[in-house]
């Protein structure tokens, strides 16, 4: 089942995507008077490893109710696209705004096979080495702040981020046993590998080819995490992007 928060994702990138190529008569590149900017930016970012606070080695794979195995790691690593844009009131420069991200990654593991006794008893099992993937999105709401030097290519910004990740993990976990009068137990329920994290960005951009690049830090708190790991995470991503498209909003007393 579609959560409601992947059903926003997907209408907010819908209209990114086509708002992006689309031509606005009530929007120009080149009006300055106007207070409102819309931006619209692509690019592509690497989750770089986890960090485990308080973890030495860092948990590599984990295990949830018999028999479903994965790796965290690999949940949380790699590369991924990115679409997003801002609402920016430009005499403070600070803005509201809305992205998504996108990968084909890690799920879990495939089972091979699960043996079952004749009579009552514990049940075994076994893995291969191949990994079942699929389609990850992340969708990620953002307020920020530009910092333009006048005279100056460069601009920086930061931004404070609240994500909800792993959509699209959702799974469904298979438990399967022997009764006391051994007949087959099969229970089956809906999981998902999904999270909410915290995030900080900061980055910059050249004015003139719109080029980019922003180092954003997830923070993930114990008590959000969907895997087997003591504590909270924190998870660096580093983005290469660039401006697809920049609208200056007319004025109403200029309409």
């Amino acid at each position: 089942m579609i959560s409601k928060i992947t059903y926003i994702q997907l209408i907010l990138s819908t209209i990114l995507l086509f708002g992006s190529h689309s031509v606005d008569a009530q929007a120009t590149e080149e009006d300055s008077t106007s207070k409102f900017h819309l931006n619209f930016r692509g690019g592509y970012g690497f989750r770089i490893t986890p960090i485990y606070p308080s973890m030495r080695g860092g948990a590599r794979a984990g295990i949830a109710t018999v028999p479903v195995l994965y790796d965290e790691h690999r949940h949380l690593t790699g590369g991924n696209f990115q679409l997003g844009g801002t609402f920016i009131h430009r005499p403070t420069q600070a803005y509201i705004g809305f992205g998504s991200t996108f990968r084909y990654d890690h799920l879990y593991f495939a089972l091979e096979n699960i043996t079952i006794p004749n009579t009552g008893g514990s049940y075994s099992w076994s893995y291969g080495v191949e990994s079942v993937n699929g389609w990850i999105s992340d969708a990620h709401f953002t307020i920020g702040k530009n910092f333009i030097r006048e005279g100056k290519r460069i601009a920086y910004f930061v931004e404070l981020n609240q994500n909800y990740m792993n959509n699209g993990t959702t799974y469904n976990q298979v438990d399967v046993g022997r009764g006391f009068d051994s007949s087959l137990l099969i229970a089956s329920s809906s999981k998902d590998f999904k999270f909410n994290a915290s995030s900080v960005s900061f980055g910059l951009v050249d004015k003139i080819s719109r080029c980019g690049a922003t180092l954003r830090i997830f923070h993930m708190p114990k008590a959000n995490s969907p895997f087997n790991l003591p504590d909270a995470i924190i998870i660096p991503e580093l983005t290469i992007h660039y401006t697809l498209k920049s609208f200056a909003l007319k004025n109403k007393a200029s309409m």
